[in-house]
């Protein structure tokens, strides 16, 4: 005959004084260890090596400006209000020396929801959106895209 199973009485029922939750565990964080540099460009005491960084710096961005180059960033931006509305202007000009040579100009102008793109005084796109944070939201992202790319295809 199989041994009868009895009920099973809590810890508290036995000890009315017994705490009846669980203390809380303070958890460790973890901690990185401090890092010391090994190889790379270190900071040297004697005043030798910094003019051979920065050849070797100027060596670096000759290579990395052959593929983003522009020469000059203009950005305004205005807010005003109206209505009880506020109306948001601004317009983001570069300057870009193409292959051949010459300056071409981007300009990324948003005037409320309205966003246009203009190249070398042509426009590209114009679109009106439902409200000012989509408009703001796709000039970013049209920006960051055009940044990306080094200004080509955009």
């Amino acid at each position: 005959m199989p041994r009868r199973r009895t009920r099973r009485r809590s810890i508290t029922s036995n000890h009315p004084k017994k705490r009846t939750t669980r203390p809380r565990i303070r958890r460790r964080t973890r901690r990185t260890k401090r890092r010391t540099q090994r190889g790379g460009l270190a900071v040297c005491a004697t005043g030798f090596c910094v003019p051979m960084a920065l050849k070797a710096a100027g060596v670096g961005a000759a290579a990395a400006g052959a593929a983003a180059t522009y020469f000059s960033r203009k950005s305004s931006s205005s807010r005003t209000m109206k209505n009880g509305t506020e109306t948001l202007k601004r317009t983001e000009t570069y300057e870009i020396e193409n292959k051949n040579g010459e300056i071409e100009t981007k300009k990324f102008i948003q005037n409320g929801k309205r966003v246009m793109k203009i190249t070398n005084d042509k426009k590209i796109y114009d679109k009106k959106f439902d409200t000012t944070e989509d408009a703001t939201n796709h000039i970013e992202k049209a920006i960051k895209r055009c940044k990306k790319r080094g200004f080509k295809k955009c």
